[in-house]
């Protein structure tokens, strides 16, 4: 794991302990401003009001930091944070201490009982940043050395050191161990994770690259095999169907690769924005290639311009692939019809997608692949965007289409839904739109009919 990684989990952890719990944060802070109000009417002393607004603020700018960089981070960001919530800890133990040499027992008591709840507080973090559990430790020390001499700790004879001293310390040397201690064992499940991912990783490349060798290994003989018997045979017609086959398996060939290219993720240099319409016009040029001809594949007309910052090259191996699937599945029927479109339409709420994954709300691309095969069973439909796992026997098909298709959508911030009855299976693809909303919103003009189309709700649609 990056020094990256690891300072964004830690700062996600501080996220989740200190405002994932609603209920406990409310209760904390509400529990907080009760006490500090009622040591203010006990007592009248400005000092508290000023205690309870610093505690406030402090919280309330730790909340706005941690949001803004919960999910990215740099280090420098990441120390900046761990140095306001130390900030944060000394503001809220100042008072407390300094409660503890007020004659007044009911004060005192106050006091004892907040810096009882602030070591529990701090053992209960774990926190695993190194220099940040020093802190800890430092501020703890401070406390109790305050504390004694709050309670007469002034004394010469040695008896009475002991007596200080033996608990005071034991005090802080328990609370440090426990800190070191709760560290280490964080950073122990830390590393196991960390390999277990490892070992996960190398199950998963094993079968891929048996499998990569097996697809090219069966793709090399088809085109060895329809060249060959391109050399033997003399009639046209016969050469012309050697040749399409082998261009069909070269097909196969440059998209093994690019499945295997989709699993590292695109280049930042190869994302740019594209127009899907134009990148449909490109894989309808391209379909006359590899579909059967008794195949009817319509490309709906483009109607205003739908912009995606995605990797052109993915985007259209990604579409070819939907097209040879729903191909293959309606390659036995003479009235095998295809159809492809597009539309831009708003999310107005989470979408359950493939891989178990929800899509936010927002402005989406949305391109729909269908055809009107025989449909996809139920238990088929829950494994067919697994690696490696396919329904054809034999053949030069991998099995890592759909796989493809959905770690493109993902690599790309969206998603794949599919669905499907008998006669229809509808394949979609869910892409974030890179145009501004005040385009992607706002009702764009049909050039057929001179009239408006407004962005759809695909949320409504899906449903």
């Amino acid at each position: 794991m990056s020094q990256f990684e690891l300072q964004n989990q830690g700062i996600m952890r501080l996220w989740h302990l200190e405002f994932d719990d609603r209920v406990d944060l409310v209760l904390r802070t509400a529990l907080v401003s009760a006490i500090a109000s009622a040591l203010y009417f006990y007592t009248f002393e400005i000092a508290v009001l000023v205690w309870l607004a610093g505690h406030l603020v402090f919280h309330g700018l730790y909340y706005f930091v941690l949001n803004l960089y919960r999910d990215t981070s740099s280090a420098h960001v990441a120390n900046s944070i761990y140095a306001l919530l130390l900030i944060s800890l000394i503001w809220y133990a100042w008072l407390p201490a300094l409660s503890l040499l007020r004659d007044d027992p009911a004060i005192r008591f106050v006091a004892i009982c907040a810096l009882v709840v602030f070591l529990i507080y701090l053992m209960r973090r774990s926190d695993t940043v190194l220099w940040l559990i020093i802190g800890q430790v430092l501020i703890v020390a401070a406390l109790t050395l305050f504390a004694e001499s709050a309670f007469g700790f002034t004394q010469t004879d040695p008896i009475t050191i002991v007596l200080f001293a033996l608990p005071g310390g034991g005090l802080i040397w328990f609370f440090a161990s426990s800190l070191f201690q709760a560290r280490r064992r964080a950073l122990d499940v830390r590393h196991a994770e960390e390999q277990a991912v490892q070992v996960k990783q190398d199950e998963t490349i094993r079968p891929l690259v048996a499998g990569v060798a097996h697809d090219f290994s069966n793709i090399l003989t088809s085109i060895l095999g329809n060249l060959e018997l391109y050399a033997e045979v003399r009639e046209p017609r016969e050469r012309d169907r050697f040749v399409a086959d082998a261009h069909t398996s070269t097909i196969y060939a440059i998209q093994l690769i690019s499945h295997l290219q989709s699993y590292a993720g695109p280049s930042v240099d190869d994302i740019k924005e594209h127009d899907i319409g134009d990148v449909l016009r490109k894989v309808r040029l391209l379909s006359k290639r590899f579909l059967p001809r008794h195949v009817s594949v319509s490309f709906a007309p483009r109607l205003s311009m739908v912009s995606v910052a995605v990797d052109e090259r993915q985007l259209i191996v990604a579409v070819i692939n939907l097209l040879m699937n729903a191909g293959d599945a309606i390659a036995d029927r003479a009235d095998g019809e295809i159809s492809v479109q597009f539309e831009r339409g708003t999310l107005d709420a989470p979408l359950a997608v493939a891989a178990r994954r929800k899509l936010p709300e927002g402005e989406y691309a949305v391109l729909h692949v269908r055809d009107n095969g025989p449909g996809i069973a139920p238990d088929v439909l829950e494994r067919v965007t697994q690696p490696f796992f396919s329904t054809k026997a034999g053949g030069i098909k991998s099995g890592l289409g759909l796989t493809m298709v959905q770690e493109f959508a993902m690599q790309s911030g969206g998603g794949v839904l599919i669905e499907s009855r008998q006669g229809q299976t509808d394949i979609r693809i869910y892409l974030p739109q890179s145009l501004p909303p005040a385009c992607s919103g706002q009702p764009s003009e049909d050039p057929k009919s001179g009239k408006t189309k407004s962005s759809r709700s695909i949320a409504r649609q899906a449903a």
